[in-house]
């Protein structure tokens, strides 16, 4: 994974991984 966070994808990659987790918190709670 340390090869992906130094591409310059890892921005996309890491808010797509945030708003991951994000939903399927949100969701069970809603």
């Amino acid at each position: 994974m340390s090869p992906l966070i130094l591409r310059p994808l890892s921005r996309e990659q890491r808010l797509k991984a945030l708003l991951k987790p994000a939903r399927a918190t949100v969701k069970p709670r809603a």
